[in-house]
């Protein structure tokens, strides 16, 4: 009775079969136009600045690149996320130009706008509609974390300029200059990590691992950089570095969720049951969504024989799962199969396996689990 473990490092799928509908190819110009002002007061660096007009515009751009591949998509079984939308049209967008100027305005303040013109191919978008759902559900995944960084860095530098303003001595407003200098720094290792993103993605896990330690280099908190290092370091089998990365990852935020289930999924696979299901506990404590870990706690309790807990683990992710998930919900329904069948509660082992094999036919594994099933009771 074959039982899945849902090893798939940083989070699972999430969404069903995409299928493009049927058009020419096509390249779609977009023009998009951001802006940055910088103050006379906290000492910014004019190429900061520069940079982050042109993230802005980059922003808008993939807004509209977002409308524009969503338009391309019919869904079918199932509901394709914003998140995913928005991680195709930002990595098909191809920037042509992005030319900044700088304006005076009052108060000697600096007006840098950029108009920025890029193109985004129809058929490269599609391309990525048709790939793998588990990779690009865990490419939004990155990306949604990294839009979520953005926009806390981008607040705390409009606070600490705010602050400034209301200084009241010098020793204050020098304080606030560390702080926008080291905001600066964050917004560097910002751009770095879209550009690894980028890299893992394409599956150049080298030149990932360089520029998420350029990351860490120039904001060691960074949990999600140490957390993707360390999936590198074990595609690479190093698991010693991916478990000191993961490690810091928690150490920088203790609730981030991903890297303990990471830590639990290398310590399923040396058996350490224990200490996989504490990590798995630890996931599901922070995320209760997370179907993932919520699969592979079953799994760690039902090889310690601890059905009940295993039972449980698995009807809660299947409960969190939605039908259109397919072959993965599949995958939990046969799991949760194989624990009734421990618990000799065989009429329920066969309703999830028929269950399985309802969502996917052609799933073989609930197939063989149920007929040998049959075959013993009926025999």
């Amino acid at each position: 009775m074959k039982k899945l473990l849902l090893l798939i490092a940083l989070m699972l799928s999430t969404f069903g079969l995409l299928e493009p509908t049927s058009a020419d190819a096509e390249i779609m110009t977009i023009e998009a136009d951001g802006m940055y002002i910088m103050g006379d007061g906290a000492l910014e660096s004019p190429g900061v600045a520069r940079e982050r007009a042109r993230d802005d515009a980059k922003r808008a751009a993939s807004e509209k690149a977002s409308v524009y591949v969503e338009s391309l998509t019919e869904v079918q079984q199932g509901n394709i996320t914003e998140d995913v939308i928005k991680t195709i049209s930002s990595s098909v967008l191809q920037i042509q130009s992005s030319d900044v100027v700088i304006e005076v305005a009052e108060g000697n303040a600096l007006i840098f706008r950029c108009h920025l013109v890029a193109l985004v191919d129809s058929a490269q978008a599609m391309n990525q509609l048709k790939g793998d759902g588990a990779a690009l559900e865990e490419s939004a995944r990155r990306n949604k974390e990294l839009e979520d960084q953005i926009t806390k860095v981008n607040a705390e530098l409009a606070s600490l300029k705010n602050s400034y303003a209301d200084a009241k001595n010098e020793a204050e407003k020098e304080r606030i200059r560390e702080q926008v200098r080291i905001n600066e720094q964050k917004f560097e290792a910002n751009r770095l990590m879209e550009r690894a993103n980028d890299q893992m993605r394409a599956q150049d896990f080298n030149a990932a691992r360089q520029t998420y330690q350029e990351v860490v280099s120039l904001d060691p908190t960074y949990s999600a950089a140490y957390n993707n290092l360390g999936y590198i370091c074990e595609q690479s089998n190093d698991i010693d570095g991916a478990v000191h990365n993961y490690r810091k990852a928690i150490e920088n935020n203790g609730n981030y969720a991903d890297a303990y289930y990471n830590l639990g999924n290398i310590y399923y696979r040396d058996k350490d049951y224990r200490r996989a299901i504490d990590n798995y506990r630890r996931t599901v404590d922070i995320n209760n969504q997370f179907i993932a870990a919520y699969n592979n706690l079953g799994l760690a309790y039902a090889n310690l024989n601890e059905f009940d807990k295993a039972l449980e683990s698995f009807t809660q992710a299947i409960g969190n799962a939605s039908d259109s998930l397919g072959r993965p919900l599949a995958e939990l329904y046969n799991n949760r199969g194989t624990c009734y069948q421990n618990m000799k509660r065989f009429n329920e082992a066969l309703a999830d396996y028929d269950k399985a094999l309802e969502l996917d036919p052609d799933y073989a594994e609930p197939k063989l689990n149920r007929d040998r099933l049959s075959a013993w009771l009926n025999g």
